[in-house]
Formats: C-alpha cells, structure tokens, sequence
C-alpha cells in the first residue's frame, strides 16, 4: 500500500509539471490534508463512542451472552475445535455484529493463537484458522459504524440509511464464503489423500 501511495504522490507530480498545473496540485494537496483531518477526528469520535457502548456491554455481560448463542454454530462450523477458541470466535464475532472492528480485533488475535496452537505451529494455516479468517474479514454487521460515520462527515442527513443494505450484504458475503471454504476445504482434502 505505501508504495501504491508513493508513486500515485510521484504521478501526480509528474503529471501537474507536464501539464504546468503545479498550483492544483498543491491546492489539491492542502484541500486534501484538510479532509483527512476532519476524517480522522469524525471517526474518531464514532469509533470512541462505539467503544464506549461496547465496554458497557461487556462490562453487562451481553457480548457473552452474544457469544452464548454463536457457541453451539462455531462449535459444528470449525473443526474440533478448543473451548477458549471457541470463546474468542464467539467474542469477535459479537463485536463485529456491532460495527466494531477496532475492539474485536484483541478477540481475533486470540482466536487465531488458540487455533494455530491446536495446529501444532505448523507452516501452514489449518481449516479452522482459514475458516476464521474468511469469518472474520467477512463479517456480519448489524451497526455499521464506521460507514455511518464517514456518511455522516460526507453529509449525509440519514447516515443510518444504509443499516439494510449492509446487514443483506455482509450476510450475503458471509454465507458465500463459508460455502467457498467448505468446498474447496473437501477439494484440497480429497487431492491430499
């Protein structure tokens, strides 16, 4: 990604002595500088919010009730798997239920620990890890909040408008690649037989 960045910068330089229109891509470069900003501190207060709501229900034990209901489904999706990873899967995936990425990442972490310990740290990752992973980047999410905040620095005067689209569209990518690991899980299975 930093070098995709580099050379669209080097690009864009080159392009504006070529074409003599220096002065708009500096006035581009200010303007943008500008809006990262304000990207940054409307995320930041969406992001610290959410946070904040996902510490209380944490603190009210219902993301482990959350994590309660997944148990039984994780425990038939991924391969025999531990208690504790179990525990981490369910924890992660009720965070990003909530649009909350940023706090469902220390839950992912230890989930992929348990996993590769039960994989014996082979080189390779297991089928419970890559069904984890695919999980995990496609997740469900009921609260979009990330996307609501940057709707709503975008101004947008209904950034919740989209809470119907991405719940259809997160299960969507959800199911489809829980079905793509399966089948090529049974693929990759069969030829190393």
């Amino acid at each position: 990604m930093k070098w995709f960045f580099f050379f669209g910068v080097i690009l864009s330089i080159l392009f504006g002595i070529i074409s003599n229109k220096m002065s708009d891509v500096s006035i581009a470069v200010i303007g943008s500088s500008k809006s990262a900003i304000n990207l940054f501190f409307s995320i930041c207060g969406a992001i610290c919010f959410w946070s904040g709501i996902m510490k209380i229900a944490q603190d009210a034990k219902i993301t482990s009730a959350i994590s309660k209901i997944f148990k039984p489904i994780f425990k038939k999706l991924f391969k025999n798997p531990s208690d504790e990873s179990i525990e981490a899967v369910s924890m992660n995936v009720s965070a990003n239920l909530l649009g909350l990425g940023n706090a469902a990442t220390p839950f992912g972490l230890e989930a992929m620990k348990k996993f590769k310990k039960s994989n014996k740290n082979k080189p390779y990752a297991s089928h419970n890890m890559i069904l984890f992973c695919v999980l995990n980047t496609s997740a469900l999410q009921i609260i979009p909040t990330t996307i609501a905040a940057l709707r709503f620095n975008s101004g947008s005067t209904d950034p919740m408008k989209i809470l119907c689209p991405t719940l259809f569209s997160s299960l969507a990518a959800l199911v489809s690649s829980i079905i793509a690991v399966k089948i090529f899980s049974k693929i990759w299975s069969k030829k190393n037989k």
